[in-house]
């Protein structure tokens, strides 16, 4: 790869005209079709997942022993990447080794079939170094063929940890931070004419022995500016992909984002990864994606997993109405905060298809809340819940055992909060204070990481990785499973068994049950843990 110098600025009046207030060169995705005259030639780039499966043949068990009830979702953000490049004259193709259970050696001989010159990967922390294993065989087989390869690593943890992501990964070549739609289309521009990275935003790059960081690019404000994502680059959606469990009305069903941003300040949230802003899709294209993924690829329900798909109330409204003057028959759920719903807006989600809402409540007692940040009350969490229930919809409670000052005390709040409440589906994680958090600062105040969890890739929220002062990781396994038991209500088996007259449906509900109910009936035996035994309130 040709040396990275420093960027000699604007030499022309014209040069300097065409860059935003902000000095960016493409201030918008618009700009970016208007202003860039550069011609690719189609070289070819591998869009990667990297998946679970190390070089070990080890699988890292992103959902720890629920495996088998966990989703397997499409990667929108690298069908979208690979829309835009494919649109800028690039050759994409993606690669998504997670459905197929690829380890990182049968993952890098596929990348290796399409000769690619750049490779962009995305990771979230639990894979970071799958992906560098990756990267490393990559290069491995790159030199063997005498082919020259870039590796770009994109994602939450080089979001998260740039610098360090370099610095600890040398077969990461360049970074891309944030949102990655213009800088990756700048990045190789820049890349095949040789011109230096220093005034494109978003990126880390090294030169001689120093990690570079550029600035941080403005959030795109127009998300309608982007095209729909390249699914057709993905194995068949509707074969491949599924939900998970406790999130499953029909099948084929698949999952999309429609927004950005969150103003919300929760602890255990990095806002600042895509901005703090709320910036979403308008309802018009949403219903595009609605109807591309119905139409197309045979999907017949939706899950939008945006944190904050309810903010904008009024586009929400207009949503609703569009889809039902659609002839997409398709069903829907979403997330949303328990303080951005009513009564009006419920019965236009139900009119329109909407079946089920996942409300992030974290835990039934207030002092927790607090201490987490969460900036919603108990009765308010009430609320949503019972307005939620009487609209018709199933409601979805994501809960955390584990976050900042959880006692035993909590915890049997907690508990009492689960039995008052009309919680249909259910989904119990351990608090992760992840890196690029303020919980990941504060957590030394509240508790300690466990020794095995001293590498941060060790991170992930479906194992304990942070105990709090005055319980123990035995306390804590016992504690999610008696919160899972307490919600096996006679409510929550019927909405099951009346899923299972779809003949697909019921395979997966089946399969995803045993794993469950293998996990919560039985002792907490294994290398790590001892048996631990919590008496029930």
């Amino acid at each position: 790869m040709n040396e990275i110098v420093a960027n000699p600025g604007a030499e022309d009046a014209k040069t300097a005209a065409a860059v935003g207030d902000n000095g960016e060169r493409y201030p918008s995705f618009a700009a970016l079709r208007e202003r860039r005259t550069y011609e690719a030639t189609g070289t070819n780039v591998a869009l990667v997942h990297p998946g679970h499966i190390d070089q070990h043949d080890t699988d890292i068990q992103m959902h720890g022993e629920l495996s088998n009830a966990s989703s397997s979702q499409p990667p929108q953000g690298l069908c979208l990447l690979a829309a835009i490049v494919k649109e800028f004259g690039y050759n994409p193709c993606v690669i998504d080794a997670e459905p197929f259970g690829l380890d990182v050696a049968s993952t890098a001989r596929l990348i290796m079939e399409h000769n690619p010159r750049y490779v962009g990967m995305t990771s979230y922390t639990p894979t970071i170094v799958i992906a560098s294993q990756l990267a490393l065989e990559l290069k491995r087989l790159a030199a063997e063929k005498g082919q020259e390869i870039t590796i770009i690593i994109g994602g939450p943890h080089v979001t998260f940890r740039s610098e360090d992501a370099l610095t600890k990964f040398q077969a990461f070549d360049i970074g891309v931070y944030g949102e990655g739609e213009i800088s990756i289309v700048e990045l190789l521009d820049a890349l095949e004419q040789g011109e230096p990275l220093d005034d494109i935003p978003n990126l880390v790059f090294r030169r001689d022995d120093e990690v570079i960081r550029t600035k941080r690019r403005s959030s795109l404000m127009d998300m309608d500016e982007l095209p729909l994502p390249a699914w057709d680059m993905l194995p068949s959606l509707k074969d491949n992909y599924h939900p998970a469990g406790d999130n499953m009305n029909r099948l084929p069903g698949a999952c999309i984002t429609t927004s950005r941003g969150c103003p919300a300040k929760c602890y255990f949230c990095n806002p600042r990864s895509l901005g703090s802003g709320f910036r979403g899709n308008s309802a018009e294209y949403i219903v595009r994606m609605f109807e591309q993924l119905h139409f197309d690829y045979g999907i017949r329900d939706i899950f939008m997993s945006d944190d904050m798909f309810t903010f904008d109330r009024d586009n929400v409204l207009r949503f609703c109405e569009l889809l039902k003057q659609s002839k997409a028959d398709v069903t829907w759920s979403c997330f949303c905060r328990v303080d951005y719903v009513d009564e009006e807006m419920l019965a236009a989600m139900k009119s329109a298809g909407c079946w089920q809402i996942g409300f992030g409540l974290e835990s039934g007692s207030q002092d927790v809340l607090v201490n987490i940040n969460k900036n919603q009350s108990t009765e308010l969490m009430e609320h949503a819940i019972r307005i939620t229930h009487e609209a018709g919809i199933g409601v979805r409670g994501m809960f955390m055992v584990g976050g900042f000052g959880e006692t035993h005390e909590t915890i049997k709040e907690t508990l009492a909060f689960i039995k008052r409440n009309p919680i249909h589906y259910f989904h119990i994680s351990f608090f992760t204070p992840y890196p690029g958090t303020p919980a990941f600062k504060l957590a030394p105040r509240y508790g300690e990481y466990l020794e095995s969890a001293g590498d941060e890739s060790d991170l992930t929220s479906h194992d304990p990785s942070f105990v709090p002062h005055g319980l123990t990781v035995e306390e804590m396994i016992a504690y999610q499973k008696l919160m899972y038991r307490t919600l096996i209500k006679p409510v929550v088996v019927w909405n099951y068994f009346k899923k299972m007259r779809d003949p697909l449906v019921a395979r997966r509900i089946i399969k995803g049950a045993l794993a469950f109910f293998k996990y919560v009936l039985k002792p907490t035996r294994n290398k790590k843990y001892r048996v631990a035994k919590v008496v029930e309130h």
